[in-house]
């Protein structure tokens, strides 16, 4: 099911981009969001949290820190 059209791969990186700006903008520790499909945690500020379809991803925050988790079977 993954989408593999590069205008859509463009479009979910100005989101996150996007989504960045907004983090740096108002000083947020990190940002938790969701429904782009695409899972993102590697910089410790924005967490995207991918799906359960394709990448079997989900953000736990445990202690006040979000972090970017992989189901078995995840891609």
């Amino acid at each position: 099911m993954k989408i593999e059209d590069s205008n859509y791969r463009l479009r979910i990186e100005k989101i996150h981009e996007k989504a960045k700006e907004f983090i740096n903008k108002e000083g947020l520790d990190y940002l938790i969001m969701g429904h782009t499909h695409e899972p993102v945690g590697d910089d410790g500020k924005l967490f995207d949290c991918g799906d359960m379809i394709d990448s079997l991803t989900y953000v736990i925050i445990e202690n006040g820190k979000p972090r970017l988790e992989k189901m078995p079977g995840g891609d």
